[in-house]
């Protein structure tokens, strides 16, 4: 069954709207599968390298206090630094809790989070010695044993804890960046399938106007041919049939025209049919009215001379006084 001219342009609105939808959803799943790859990567490495990043800031300012603790012999202030010291590595406990959360076992990153754990184990017993000998640093003896102390055991210790977070830093760090490469690559591969969805919609719509623009503009050139042909009085000619069995609004006109068509031969026959009666009739009364002529003419002058003979033989009677005269 033909569509009508109305269906089809209908049916290319909706082809766009389904084509505009599915280009919509893919993506909308893209956007939504990227932004959780990037939820991902910040809760799997952008968090914890901020973890690490704080522990490392924590331990170098506790390593400072402690330093600052050992030349301080106000007690008051010395037990300030203490105090402040105590509060950072209690605080570095509960990072490296939070980042443990967030290791993955027996991977790259377990090995140097549990490297990083062995070098903490060692500092704090180091740590622990130390902040005791600063405690009675009260005297310039007991500073310059702290200075031995921490230049032998506290520094180096703390040396090997820092590398060990800057190793585990740098993991992350490398972590993020390659998960941000694969968010960039979902993203433009994202973008590639809408590109492409969206050619290749505008490939099938161009095709599907093409398509149906020569149908349409074929159809008219056939009914203004076939009209152009009737005002012409040309009633001869045929409609294609392949246009008369549609459908659509090109069928009904077709039809209509044919129609037409019939109509105006039937009529043009029937005034052919009566022109030809009114010619012969008009050369009937023609050789009527020559043949009253000529019998009017006869007539007239077969009676005009004796009529004249009469009009002239009354007017004489009219002039004689004497009857028998008249008579005679």
């Amino acid at each position: 069954m033909t569509m009508s001219i109305r269906q089809s342009i209908l049916s290319l609105l909706g082809i766009s709207l389904c084509i505009a939808a599915v280009t919509g959803g893919i993506g909308g799943y893209f956007m939504m599968s990227n932004a959780e790859g990037i939820s991902r990567q910040y809760e799997e490495t952008t968090k914890p390298a901020i973890y690490i990043n704080k522990v490392k800031g924590n331990s170098w300012a506790a390593h400072a206090l402690m330093l600052q603790a050992a030349l301080d012999k106000d007690p008051t202030l010395m037990e300030k630094n203490l105090s402040a010291i105590r509060t950072l590595y209690a605080e570095n406990v509960d990072l490296l809790e939070l980042y443990r959360a967030t290791v993955v076992p027996d991977s790259e990153e377990h090995s140097l989070y549990r490297l990083l754990e062995d070098k903490r184990h060692r500092y704090n017993l180091v740590k622990a010695a130390a902040l005791e000998m600063v405690t009675g640093t009260t005297n310039d003896d007991a500073i310059d044993a702290f200075n031995k102390f921490n230049n032998k055991e506290l520094t180096p210790l703390f040396s090997e804890f820092s590398n060990a977070l800057d190793a585990l830093n740098s993991y992350n760090l490398l972590e993020a960046l390659h998960a941000t490469i694969e968010n960039q690559k979902r993203s433009y591969t994202a973008l590639g399938i809408m590109i492409a969805i969206i050619a290749a919609a505008v490939v099938i719509l161009l095709a599907a106007g093409y398509f149906l623009s020569s149908k349409v503009m074929d159809a008219v050139d056939r009914v203004t041919r076939f009209a152009t042909g009737l005002a012409k009085n040309d009633f001869d000619q045929e409609m294609d049939p392949a246009l008369t069995n549609r459908k659509n609004e090109f069928g009904i006109m077709a039809r209509a025209l044919m129609v037409m068509r019939n109509t105006l031969a039937a009529s043009m026959h029937k005034l052919s049919e009566n022109a030809t009666a009114l010619v012969a009739s008009n050369e009937m009364a023609q050789k009527a009215s020559a043949h009253k002529s000529i019998f009017l003419a006869r007539m007239s002058h077969e009676i005009r001379t004796p009529l004249n003979a009469i009009i002239g033989m009354t007017y004489i009677a009219k002039k004689a006084h004497e009857p028998a005269t008249v008579q005679d």
